[in-house]
């Protein structure tokens, strides 16, 4: 019955239209309110109170083509005469989830901000605001109408073990501050009391299931919301010279613990009697707390965005007014995805079989460190009292999963990222635009033919199972058996197609 969902994807390059327009290329030059989240070292930059209103647009494709066909289903409880849809192949599915707030296809994830120095006359700027980190911005919807057992002659989704749905909100209320130690070294803090929400649909085995057909199968529904998200940043910039800058940015992890409830619809094969198996438990010990109904258990789940570390160095160009006319940033980030491979989701149900509740269910993805290289500018033009900023900038980051472990729930893909953008400023007023496209392509998982069956385990050939923590591909959550009992089944394999565009409008007052 648990299930698993992950927020999104790696970061995406640019949060605010400034950032944007340069590919992310931010950590040194970091000279606007959205300093709370790409440097809060820069906010000791700023002068007076300076408000910002930031919108980045995120439209995120995502395509799969599962390799093979639907089998035929032999067991005693299938239905009588077969499955309408045996020997037919995998259809192509595609993603029509848009975010949570959304302008069309467009998600919309905010960035609001404002700077001052309070007039205090010290070596202090102090800031507020609220953003959403992108990679939690690309919702995943793939229901299109399905729901388990309501037209027998319709194949079910052949990635339905991977996700249906997943919505995943997260805001991050903040306070930060910056600090001039001297005229070359820049330091700041930032801590956020964040809070989010998760709704997630997905199939798993009810009972073994190697044929996969539906009725074996148990769909899950699960809400969940996390209100105190602790996380916090760290950042450093550093004159080294007149015409280079250095920066250094640090962000915690961001951890969703929430609660919630979960609904299940066990397939026709996992029924009692013609009634469900699943009951909400009455007595401790809880692992998620007390209450629930047999429609709606109570629920909890684990998971999280990655520590966050980036280093930057800037060359800059001063006009003969020493105004910066041109810069070009180079900017290197290491993003933790190891230490979250894994969400783990858990509800206080128990069946007959296994009184004390339903094993945790763990989805896991493979994950390994991922390294982005960021290549950013501007070019300036004053005129009359305004001035015009022409950005550009190039991002690649590398695969946070292999190949192997490919999915749909979360971006594991390599990336690169063409920005540019635009801005202008006249009277204390600042408007950006940043435009970004994320190059993904295909991605072909293969696991050779590999289809486990009662009779032939495994998939090296021998009828032997690999161990759970040997195994490079994702296998269906089963909560009717420990982990290390898991079987073997990877679902993973066919073509994946994915693609970003990243959209950025800001406007900034300074007062």
């Amino acid at each position: 019955m648990p299930t698993g969902a992950q927020a999104g994807g790696t970061t995406i390059p640019g949060y605010g239209a400034g950032a944007q327009g340069r590919a992310g290329a931010f950590v040194a030059k970091a000279n606007d309110p959205s300093a709370i989240f790409h440097n809060p070292a820069g906010l000791s930059k700023l002068t007076g109170t300076t408000l910002l209103l930031s919108l980045n647009l995120v439209n995120f494709q995502q395509a799969f083509t599962r390799q093979g066909s639907y089998e035929a289903c032999t067991d005693a409880k299938c239905p009588m005469g077969g499955l309408p849809y045996s020997g037919q192949p995998y259809a192509r599915v595609e993603n029509q989830g848009h975010g949570r707030v959304h302008l069309g296809d467009f998600a919309i994830v905010p960035l609001l901000a404002v700077s001052s120095d309070l007039g205090l006359g010290l070596p202090l700027v102090f800031a507020a605001g609220v953003f959403a980190p992108s990679a939690g911005s690309a919702d995943r919807d793939y229901v299109d109408g399905y729901f388990p057992g309501q037209d027998p002659n319709r194949p079910p989704p052949p990635q339905r073990y991977d996700t249906l749905l997943q919505q995943a909100a997260l805001l991050l209320p903040s306070l930060a501050v910056g600090y001039t130690v001297n005229e070359k070294l820049s330091l700041g803090a930032r801590v956020s009391w964040g809070f989010g929400e998760v709704k997630a649909q997905t199939a798993l085995w009810g009972v073994r299931n190697f044929e996969e057909w539906e009725g074996f199968d148990s769909h899950v529904a699960i809400e969940a919301k996390d209100n105190f998200i602790p996380a916090f940043g760290l950042g450093a910039q550093y004159k080294l010279r007149e015409d280079v800058e250095l920066g250094f940015n640090y962000r915690s992890s961001t951890r969703i613990n929430a609660k919630g409830t979960a609904t299940a619809t066990p397939g026709n094969g996992t029924l009692i009697n013609g009634l469900s198996p699943l009951q909400p438990k009455t007595s401790g010990p809880y692992r998620c707390g007390p209450g629930g109904t047999v429609a709606k258990s109570i629920a909890c789940l684990e998971l999280a965005q990655p520590q966050v570390a980036s280093l930057g160095a800037r060359w800059i160009a001063h006009d003969g007014k020493g105004r910066e006319r041109a810069d070009l940033e180079f900017d290197v980030q290491w993003e933790n995805w190891s230490a979250t491979s894994t969400s783990r989701a858990v509800v206080d149900v128990t069946t007959p079989t296994l009184p004390d509740g339903l094993n945790p269910s763990e989805s896991k993805h493979g994950f390994k460190d991922a390294f982005s290289f960021r290549l950013g500018g501007s070019y300036s033009v004053f005129q009359a009292g305004q001035s015009f900023n022409l950005r550009a900038g190039i991002a690649h980051d590398t695969e946070t999963a292999p190949v192997s472990w490919t999915r749909l729930d979360q971006d594991g893909f390599p990336r690169t990222t063409f920005a540019t953008g635009l801005g202008w400023e006249r009277g204390g007023y600042t408007l950006d635009l940043g435009l970004g496209y994320v190059y993904e392509g295909q991605r072909l998982v293969d696991h050779g033919g590999c289809n486990p069956s009662e009779d032939n385990l495994g998939c090296s050939g021998t009828g032997v199972e690999t161990p759970t923590g040997e195994r490079n591909s994702p296998d269906p959550n089963q909560p009717i058996v420990a982990e290390q009992f898991k079987t073997q089944s990877p679902f993973n394999a066919g073509l994946y197609e994915q693609s970003y565009i990243h959209l950025s409008i800001g406007l900034s007052k300074k007062f």
